[in-house]
């Protein structure tokens, strides 16, 4: 079973892996990032007013660079069990504070 999964990918987090790739903004228009990327022959849109980025847009845009969604997680060093630990420690950390 996959234990990552392309939905829920911020925008910020979309346009830090893009820029780490190489790419870089070629134009802004009408709500869109025209990204570009020498290895790449095609344009990579990426919608700026849509946060999260949606899946599709997700999945195509890995498929640009041949990686998998696996891959996207490690690289950008989003692994479930990190996320979900900090999330559990900030919140005893408030409790604590409190008694």
């Amino acid at each position: 079973m996959n234990r990552f999964k392309a939905s829920n990918i911020s925008l910020s987090d979309m346009r830090r892996f893009l820029d780490q790739q190489g790419a870089s903004i070629s134009r802004i228009s009408g709500g869109h990032e025209i990204w570009t990327h020498p290895d790449i022959n095609r344009p990579i849109p990426l919608q700026t007013h849509i946060d999260p980025v949606p899946e599709f847009i997700t999945n195509q845009i890995l498929d640009y660079f041949n990686i998998t969604i696996e891959q996207w997680h490690l690289q950008m060093g989003k692994t479930k069990g990190s996320s979900v630990r900090s999330h559990k420690t900030s919140k005893r950390g408030k409790r604590s504070g409190k008694k």
